[in-house]
Order: C-alpha cells, then structure tokens, then sequence
C-alpha cells in the first residue's frame, strides 16, 4: 500500500482536562498518513486521482480548531475517522496528536497519543 504523508500541521486548539487549558488553548502539531493506491495518480499526474493533500490539512485544522475536547486521545480519534469517512479511497489512516509544552510541572517538550484506524 503506499502512503500518502503529512507532518507537522500546527494550530492553536482549546484541548485540555482542566477549564483553563481548554480556555487559553495551546499549540497542537499533527501527522497524518494515510495509506491508498497511488499507481493511477502516479501515471496520470491528475489530482482526480489522488487525495489532495491541501483539503486533509483543512479537515485537520478544521477539527483541531473549531472542537474543545478534553483528550488528545478523542481530538486523534475524531480526526482518524473523518479522514476515512471523506475520503473513499484511503484504506488506513495513522494519526500522531503532539500537544506541544502540556501543562504538567516542570518541562516537557510535548506529549502525544498515536492511532492506526482502518476500514477493516
């Protein structure tokens, strides 16, 4: 299966346990790969065939932005399975969900929940 990449998709969101987490919202960064046939776009160089990876990056934010939950674990959930429900062709998705400086004691540079969903 091949692979379709995107790293790094940076936003603000307003996730967190604690009311004033999700308040003053924090820097989130997002990677998503999702796995689908590539050989048609690769041999016909039309973006009909592939999946543009311009509208996964707006279902990211779109999500990461607009939603408060109060875990990665369900902001990582809620991206997986929106990816699959929008676009057909992808068979399997990994999302990585980093939460960059969380709100514990002393200094951590991110903490961060990783899923594989598939349509199986």
């Amino acid at each position: 299966m091949d692979s379709l990449i995107l790293k790094g998709i940076q936003f603000v969101g307003h996730h967190g346990v604690s009311k004033e987490e999700r308040e003053a919202g924090g820097r989130f960064s997002v990677d998503v790969t999702l796995s689908l046939n590539l050989s048609t776009a690769g041999h016909s160089d039309s973006l009909k065939d592939t999946v543009s990876y311009s509208e996964v990056n707006q279902v990211v934010l779109d999500i990461g932005v607009q939603n408060r939950y109060h875990l990665i674990e369900t902001l990582a959930e809620q991206i997986a399975s929106s990816l699959l429900k929008i676009f057909p062709s992808v068979q399997e998705v990994d999302v990585q969900v980093r939460k960059l400086s969380p709100w514990v004691p002393g200094f951590l540079d991110f903490v961060a929940v990783h899923l594989h969903r598939s349509r199986k």
